[in-house]
């Protein structure tokens, strides 16, 4: 598929992917650019690259396909960087952003540069580069956000790559996507963040009984508040707006279930009851 795909960023994202590449043979030559140089050894290690380096700039051959495992804040600096690299007409870039509005009109800056938006909806709470999994995007959904610039070209063999390596490929706007993932995955994960803080604020001796009597429910809902803090910083700010919206939803959500709580106990087993046939139904 790829005579050499350079991938930016060696966290989770990015070695799981040259995981992926590399044992289903996607590319003939893989190169990880990762500026920590010391998990260089790690991601060496797990991804079985053929060449690690520490700058954009240290990619001194020709590189057919580009993906940037970075943090969201970081791509217009990095995109500058990948202007640079030795590149042809036939090379495409991607993303694996978990925003696409903002990242998508910071590309289309860079005229020629054939790049695609997409956001492969898979990971865990873990970082880093000795976090990496094979098969992390077996099964699961990519969304890519072409635009009516998106090269068509450019658009399938990214489209090939990501079910390459297993993914289910759906097509979006990108305001689109930003305001359903606000909803469906950066809101749960700023409530995880919130609910985290508001424990850890009560008296910190509390915290034993607390997660003795929590019996698994209270780990299930915020075990992704162990997440990147980078990553999810640069997330609710370059979604601010969509996210903005759905957390002002949950707390008028919020504000219903309590009024409920003190009020008519009718009213909230109805509400209750209403709420769990709804779940049980799309599931």
């Amino acid at each position: 598929m790829f005579k050499q795909l350079t991938i930016i960023g060696g966290g989770l994202m990015g070695s799981s992917l040259a995981k992926d590449v590399r044992a289903r043979t996607l590319a003939d030559r893989l190169v990880m650019v990762d500026r920590d140089t010391g998990i260089h050894g790690t991601i060496a290690e797990v991804t079985a690259a053929d060449k690690v380096v520490g700058r954009v700039a240290d990619v001194d051959t020709f590189s057919d396909g580009v993906v940037l495992a970075v943090p969201v804040g970081q791509t217009q600096s990095v995109l500058a960087e990948v202007a640079t690299m030795p590149l042809s007409n036939e090379s495409v870039v991607t993303d694996v952003g978990s925003v696409k509005a903002t990242v998508v009109a910071v590309a289309q800056a860079f005229k020629d540069m054939a790049f695609v938006g997409a956001h492969p909806l898979a990971g865990t709470e873990h970082s880093g580069p000795q976090a990496a999994q094979t098969q992390l995007f077996e099964g699961r959904v990519c969304v890519m956000t072409p635009t009516e610039t998106t090269v068509a070209r450019a658009y399938d063999k990214v489209e090939a790559l990501w079910q390459g390596v297993g993914m289910r490929v759906m097509k979006m706007h990108p305001q689109e996507h930003d305001r359903l993932v606000a909803l469906s995955s950066h809101l749960p994960h700023a409530i995880a963040f919130a609910l985290a803080a508001c424990i850890r604020d009560k008296d910190k001796e509390l915290w034993g009984a607390i997660d003795e009597l929590s019996g698994g429910g209270l780990k299930d809902v915020i075990r992704v508040a162990a997440s990147d803090a980078t990553m999810w910083r640069d997330i609710f700010v370059h979604n601010r707006k969509p996210l903005t919206q759905a957390v002002d939803e949950f707390k008028g959500c919020l504000d219903t279930l309590e009024a409920m709580i003190q009020g008519n106990d009718g009213d909230l087993h109805d509400w209750l009851s209403e709420i769990r046939t709804w779940f049980r139904e799309q599931r």
